[in-house]
């Protein structure tokens, strides 16, 4: 198998970034081959809207020259809770939670459930997008509280004791 030349790895980083911001698309849900400008896309998506989405979002990049579009919609297409969890669990990783801040994830039945405690409303609010996105969540609850933004040592502890009781 060749390599990708530069610019063809360079337009697949972009292409991802791209699709990384379109909250109607998730990245788990696409895989490219780029060539020469020429995108091959390939994936399942649970809702004819997220396949469209995806294909314009990468037709319109400039670069891209021609697609060819290898998607399906599958009106039955689910994740298994598993899967979803790991999705998810993988995107939480590249985030920093400060001491105090905790979130838990639970997956059942395609129900993903979030449970926590964070300082920012802009990170509590993301945790719901990156859940939406994903082709085969059914629903989402996200119960994580909002805490002032430095929390002092009786509000950590609070949290910490809170966390340990939702672990156990």
């Amino acid at each position: 198998m060749k390599k990708e030349n530069n610019n063809d790895q360079n337009l697949k980083k972009i292409l991802m970034d791209r699709l990384n911001w379109d909250f109607r698309v998730s990245k788990s849900d696409v895989k490219l081959f780029v060539k020469n400008g020429i995108v091959a896309i390939y994936g399942y998506f649970d809702k004819n809207f997220r396949r469209a989405a995806a294909i314009e979002t990468i037709a319109s990049t400039q670069g891209v020259l021609a697609t060819i579009d290898n998607t399906q919609v599958l009106g039955d297409y689910h994740r298994s809770d598993t899967e979803l969890e790991t999705i998810l669990e993988k995107r939480l990783l590249d985030q920093k939670l400060t001491h105090g801040e905790w979130v838990k994830l639970n997956v059942q039945d395609g129900v993903v459930t979030w449970e926590g405690s964070v300082c920012q409303s802009r990170f509590k609010a993301w945790i719901s997008k990156i859940t939406w996105e994903l082709s085969g969540v059914k629903d989402c609850y996200n119960f994580v509280r909002i805490v002032s933004s430095r929390p002092n040592e009786s509000q950590i502890q609070i949290s910490d004791m809170l966390h340990e009781a939702v672990i156990q």
